[in-house]
């Protein structure tokens, strides 16, 4: 989300390229880390800019995309094409499977299961809520074990404060998860959403450690708000 606000202002980018710049760094990393046909799951896809990216850098990669939002679901699907490899879902991921409230902002990335918080969330006008609407939602471990249904290279999470909620069912995993990529908050940006030190230390109780920082954002008061937390398994790093 952070990087993708200040992409806000041009929205006329393709989708890749906006992926490329809000990725890019990230993905050069992991292919040092990853092998030459990884597994990736994408949460909080969106329009498919990590999707899609991931697709390029990695010619036999298998990508499971999640977008709950109907119309970014839709633009997914273009953007992903017929690749045999990019497999996209009409789901969010939460702590438990059923329905749930999403407030969707005019900015759809920036949407959140959480409230908004002016305070900190001030990087652009598209952070003002449109709608909200009910979204059809699966665990973590039920998406793992019943669709991709093999081990998992890499999972980025870009849920926009729900990333505990994400990463709830993590212990019934039938797989194995080599590495995370997820988005963390520095400042309350939604109210009641976990903050960085929150989500290290879950990772940490899960045997993860964060290797390395990117995207990292400040709002227009020059505070620092968020990045993406890259996480590896501890026996790997």
């Amino acid at each position: 989300m952070f990087t993708g606000l200040k992409l806000a202002a041009v929205p006329f980018l393709p989708i890749r390229v906006r992926g490329l710049i809000k990725f890019g760094a990230a993905i050069r990393a992991a292919r040092r880390r990853l092998p030459e046909s990884p597994v990736i799951v994408d949460i909080g896809a969106n329009v498919g800019e990590f999707s899609s990216v991931c697709l390029l850098a990695w010619q036999k990669a298998q990508v499971y995309s999640c977008e709950p939002i109907p119309q970014a679901y839709r633009r997914l699907k273009r953007v992903l094409g017929r690749s045999p490899r990019a497999h996209a879902f009409e789901c969010a991921v939460a702590a438990a499977p059923g329905q749930k409230t999403l407030r969707v902002s005019s900015y759809d990335p920036a949407s959140s299961f959480y409230e908004l918080n002016p305070a900190f969330y001030d990087l652009s006008t598209a952070g003002r809520e449109a709608c909200e609407i009910t979204v059809q939602c699966v665990t973590l471990a039920d998406f793992i074990n019943r669709e991709v249904a093999r081990d998992v290279d890499w999972i980025k999470i870009d849920t926009e404060g729900a990333e505990l909620e994400v990463l709830a069912t993590i212990g019934q995993v039938r797989h194995n998860i080599r590495a995370f990529q997820i988005e963390l908050a520095f400042q309350q940006i939604y109210h009641g959403s976990p903050l960085i030190h929150d989500v290290m230390t879950f990772m940490d109780k899960q045997g993860y450690r964060m290797i390395d920082l990117y995207g990292r954002n400040e709002n227009r008061r020059g505070v620092v708000i968020g990045a993406d937390g890259f996480f590896v398994r501890k026996s790997d790093s």
